[in-house]
């Protein structure tokens, strides 16, 4: 689903008639940076205070301990450094219905911008899982 943010516009107190300019431009000062927020929330970009997030959906399969089958990593959006990768969606796209033994857990690591997972708990061995996370910083 996409979301347009055209209708979200600046205050731009140039915008109206030389009379109205000084309070215009008071009432952009105070609802200018309120518009900038809520045009990046939707438009994916949500931040609370300095944290922000990056959703991804991968298929990965694991074996017996937790280990991927095959090398698994995708490139960081954050803006700092990864210090958090939550599941919030698993589907196992080999038996759907067969669940995880307990919530997924993925120990990761990120090196020059790339987040390489090395291991997700409380997923069924050699099934297809797609899972959609959510990554912070």
């Amino acid at each position: 689903m996409s979301i347009t943010t055209s209708f979200l516009k600046k205050l731009v107190k140039e915008d109206f008639d030389a009379k109205d300019q000084t309070l215009v431009g008071k009432i952009g000062f105070i609802l200018n940076p309120v518009i900038l927020q809520i045009t990046n929330v939707l438009n994916k970009g949500l931040a609370i205070g300095n944290l922000s997030t990056q959703i991804k959906t991968l298929l990965v399969t694991v074996d017996a301990t937790g280990k991927p089958s095959n090398n698994l990593s995708f490139e960081s959006t954050l803006n700092g450094k990864c210090i958090l990768i939550t599941v919030g969606r698993a589907q196992n796209l080999t038996n759907a219905t067969t669940y995880p033994t307990s919530a997924p857990f993925i120990t990761f690591s990120e090196n020059n911008g790339q987040i390489a997972i090395a291991n997700i708990t409380g997923l069924t061995a050699n099934d297809t899982w797609q899972l959609t996370i959510v990554a912070y910083d």
